[in-house]
């Protein structure tokens, strides 16, 4: 569930932030670019979570 909740956030804000920065830089807002984009963010992102080291602190 956490990576359906994920995928869908990175999707979300990442259109936003594309549609936003098409408009500022006045260029052509690309759904498609965008999604793909979003895609390899989330996994770069599942990517990261997967390499960080879990618990680091000793138990006592």
């Amino acid at each position: 569930m956490k990576y359906i909740a994920t995928i869908f956030w990175v999707f979300l804000l990442s259109q936003m932030l594309g549609y936003v920065g098409s408009a500022m830089s006045n260029s052509h807002y690309s759904m498609k670019t965008m999604a793909i984009m979003s895609l390899v963010i989330s996994a770069a992102a599942f990517i990261v979570n997967a390499a960080l080291p879990k618990n680091t602190s000793p138990e006592h």
